[in-house]
């Protein structure tokens, strides 16, 4: 802080104090220097003020009273600190009286020879000698060559550190060249009235807004910038870097010592000031602030820079790794032109045999890179059958659930199978592809008198590996990518999945169950809305799948229900595929009608057969698909380019078969009467059973199975590994392992959409021998006598 400054501010300080003598002192705190945005110290008094305290006696005389007068006072005041003076600084009151009269018009007291003290004690402290006149231009010229000094010095400095980074980044340096300021004259050199007083930093005001300027300026122009490093090498830059640290570390040191030398002095001009009476507030929150800010300036600028070296290596970092992928790459080219040049001479090298030894897994899969699978084939793994068969097995459950007879075929049949096998070397070779000969022969003239339609046997019949693969056949010929499929649920589980191989998309019907009072439930209830199902038809629309009698339900359809279906058909230029492998099973009066047999619909209809569900013998997988020749044509591609070829003895036995019914047709010898008739009594025990122990059954006018309703039935299902399936799945798996029998849940039936609404049902099979229903019947009855 410059003497000048501190001179003025204390003369203002004497002069304040001056004019309050003749008043009542009072005890008032010090307003000390608070930052950039205080005004400074206080400001001048009114001139008009000054003029009025310096008038006459006569204003300033106080008036007349007992007590005594404040100018008595003030008096008394001034001798007391007169008094405390000469204790202190040892002056005498004849100095004291001499320097009164030495300063005639200004009438300064006691505190004005404190204030010379001071100052002397200051001066000689800093071997400045006595104050000096600060208006006199040798003061003003000491204090101009002083500053050219300063700039001088910091130029100085600061060309010797740019020379220093530029030697050891390999550069040249430029030198500044700035003419030397001259002096400012006396005039120009008049000071503000901002200034800080307390060894604090003093600045004009002018040239602090402009420091400041300068340093946001900075700020700015560094602020998201990265100043680009050049070296020759990699040395180089650690070795710049290392002295940017290095020079950090020299500011930082230099900072502290000038913020202790700043401290040292603010402690010892408090203890000066106090020694002279003055209690004065040591500003120490202003210090440790403003050393707080040195401090975090100095750590962003260490940031920045290790921010910015950082970067930079990290960029030379990657250019060396991207030349050294590129040379590799390159020499991995030049291998593998010569490795090819070798496999085309046609020999086998070693990492041929590794790569080949490591896609064999120690189970023999291959781990392919690309997929393995078809995408045709995702979502369609599962299998109802594969899982609640494996569940049976499993436990030993009675099974109820496939749809099997464990009874054997008539014997007929049976002898006719024997008599292939055993019979010459024609049996046991090829027969015709697309279906034996006598088989064929046989299926025409049975089914033309029943459809009422002239059968081609070689053109309008297709003998198949049971009825599965006449429906894959039918679904991979007919149906193509984006075709859509109607199908009318409860369906077989297979229809969807053949849908979605082909690439069409399947639109499903549910049949819903009416509403009446009727206790006992019938298959018959449920019906196929017209209006629903005909705003499914678009123009995209290619086939409608039906399955009379239905699996799982046993409905059979009407004649009524079966033309609406014909007549959409027709409308809608759509195929018909029929579904009618139970058409020999229906019970309680239901006939069954072929769809085929309507008018119009022999050119558009493929009729399903299955000689397995007709002779209950499953395990000869031999089935028919039967249409006009125009539509056969197509399936028989697909059948030649896939199996080709069914069994020719199980052919052979099944025509035997065909031509004892046919004479036996509408008798009550005929096998196709007789089974129908023991299945009605065995579908009876089993409803009676059901009722009995609290399950709702729905009867069936045809097939192999029942459903029944186990809404009513409460059962604690709490097999964690169930948890997230359908209610009726749980519900069966709990009857497998807890109570030992086999069902299928209905849902199974139905598509993702509609079998929530059905997860209430279970499938029951009632196509077994006398002695598994009974068993079936036991684990019901203990059920029920346990809840």
């Amino acid at each position: 802080m410059d003497l000048v400054s501190k001179d003025a501010y204390i003369q203002k300080f004497a002069s304040k104090v001056f004019g309050q003598r003749d008043q009542e002192p009072k005890k008032r705190s010090f307003a000390h220097f608070k930052g950039k945005g205080d005004a400074g110290p206080p400001k001048k008094k009114n001139k008009c003020k000054k003029k009025r305290f310096k008038g006459s006696e006569k204003e300033q005389a106080p008036q007349p009273q007992q007590k005594s007068s404040p100018a008595q006072k003030g008096s008394a005041t001034t001798k007391q600190n007169g008094a405390k003076a000469e204790v202190i600084n040892g002056t005498s009151a004849d100095k004291i009286q001499t320097s009164k009269a030495g300063n005639v018009g200004s009438s300064f007291s006691t505190v004005d020879v404190l204030r010379k003290r001071l100052h002397e004690k200051i001066e000689e402290s800093r071997g400045q000698g006595p104050l000096k006149d600060p208006s006199s231009e040798a003061v003003q010229a000491k204090r101009a060559k002083r500053k050219l000094e300063r700039e001088r010095k910091k130029r100085k400095k600061k060309e010797f550190w740019m020379k220093q980074l530029a030697e050891k980044s390999g550069q040249t340096h430029q030198q500044e060249i700035k003419q030397e300021e001259q002096a400012p004259s006396s005039t120009a050199s008049k000071r503000n009235e901002t200034a800080i007083i307390f060894n604090k930093v003093e600045t004009v005001e002018e040239e602090y807004v402009d420091k400041v300027q300068k340093k946001r300026n900075k700020k700015k122009s560094v602020k998201g910038q990265i100043t680009p490093l050049t070296g020759k090498n990699y040395k180089q830059l650690l070795t710049r870097v290392q002295a940017r640290k290095t020079k950090l570390e020299q500011l930082r040191e230099k900072d502290e010592g000038k913020a202790r030398e700043m401290e040292q002095k603010m402690k010892w001009t408090n203890l000066l000031y106090k020694a002279e009476g003055l209690k004065i507030k040591d500003d120490e929150d202003m210090l440790k602030a403003s050393l707080k800010k040195k401090e975090k300036m100095r750590t962003q600028r260490k940031k920045h820079w290790n921010s910015r070296s950082e970067h930079v290596i990290e960029k030379m970092q990657q250019r060396q790794d991207k030349r050294r992928k590129n040379l590799q790459k390159r020499k991995n080219v030049k291998m593998e032109k010569k490795k090819d040049r070798a496999r085309k001479k046609g020999r086998v090298l070693p990492q041929d045999l590794k790569k080949a030894a490591r896609s064999i897994t120690k189970f023999g899969q291959i781990n392919m890179a690309r997929r393995l699978h078809a995408r045709r084939t995702e979502g369609i793994d599962k299998n109802v059958w594969v899982e609640f068969t494996q569940l049976a097995t499993e436990y030993k459950a009675v099974n109820l659930g496939q749809g099997f007879p464990d009874f054997p075929p008539p014997k007929y049949i049976q002898e006719a199978f024997c008599k292939a096998v055993s019979g010459g070397c024609s049996m046991h070779q090829y027969t015709r592809a697309f279906g034996h000969p006598p088989l064929v022969k046989i299926l025409a003239k049975f089914f033309s008198r029943i459809v009422g339609h002239e059968i081609d046997p070689f053109d309008d019949i297709l003998v198949t590996v049971g009825a599965y693969q006449a429906l894959f056949c039918t679904f991979q010929a007919l149906i193509d990518d984006g075709d859509e499929v109607i199908i009318v649920e409860p369906f077989f589980d297979c229809y969807q999945p053949m849908v979605q191989m082909t690439g069409g998309k399947s639109v499903c019907v549910p049949l819903r169950p009416k509403v009446g009072d009727s206790k006992t439930l019938s298959s018959g209830d449920w019906v196929l809305s017209a209006e629903e199902l005909e705003s499914k038809f678009t123009p995209n629309t290619k086939a409608i799948v039906i399955n009379t009698p239905n699996n799982p339900l046993g409905k059979v359809y009407k004649r009524e229900e079966l033309q609406m279906i014909a007549d959409l058909c027709i409308k809608h230029d759509v195929l018909c595929i029929s579904d009618e492998v139970y058409e020999w099973l229906s019970y309680d009066g239901a006939k069954h009608v072929k769809i085929a047999s309507l008018p119009g619909m022999w050119e558009r209809t493929i009729t399903i057969g299955s000689a397995g569900k007709t002779f209950s013998a499953t395990g000869w997988k031999v089935g028919w698909a039967m249409s006009s020749g125009h539509i056969i044509k197509h399936l028989k591609t697909i059948h030649q380019n896939s199996v080709y070829h069914c069994a020719t003895a199980a052919q052979e036995a099944v025509a035997h078969g065909f031509e004892k019914e046919y004479k036996l047709l509408g008798t009550p010898e005929s096998y196709f009467h007789q089974l129908p008739e023991m299945l009605h009594h065995k579908r009876k025990k089993l409803a009676v059973c059901l009722e009995s122990v609290g399950l709702q059954p729905i009867m069936p006018e045809g097939g192999y199975f029942m459903m029944a309703d186990i809404s009513s039935v409460k059962v604690d299902l709490n097999d964690p590994s169930t948890e997230g399936e359908s209610y009726d799945f749980r519900f069966v798996k709990w009857l497998i392992k807890e109570k030992g029998l086999a069902t299928i849940p209905v849902s199974a039936f139905y598509s993702p959409a509609h079998s929530k609404d059905f997860d209430k049902y279970i499938r029951f099979c009632f196509v077994k021998e006398d002695s598994t229903l009974n068993a079936a019947e036991d684990i019901l009855r203990n059920w029920s006598s346990k809840k």
